[in-house]
């Protein structure tokens, strides 16, 4: 049984800036004779920058991305984004 969740992890504010990182964590549990096997990864998935300039989503690889789609992908950020 594989799970996937996607979150924000506590924003980090430096000077005007606020940089935001949010992840993916995905767990596998495999039932075996003996038990279970169980396998996890937590990675990057975006960052998002918050400064008096505007808003900005940022792939691991540098590439923008559109905060409106990672506000439904990730929950946690649209409440997060709320309070700048």
């Amino acid at each position: 049984m594989a799970n996937k969740t996607r979150t924000a992890e506590k924003p980090l504010k430096i000077g005007e800036v606020t940089l935001m990182v949010l992840s993916e964590t995905e767990s596998v549990r495999l039932p075996t004779k003996q038990g279970f096997i169980y396998s996890a990864y937590k990675g990057p998935l975006a960052v998002v920058v918050v400064s008096p300039s505007g808003k900005r989503a940022y792939s691991p690889d540098g590439q923008a991305i559109d905060i409106e789609r990672l506000t439904r992908e990730v929950p946690d950020l649209a409440k997060l984004l709320e309070a700048y």
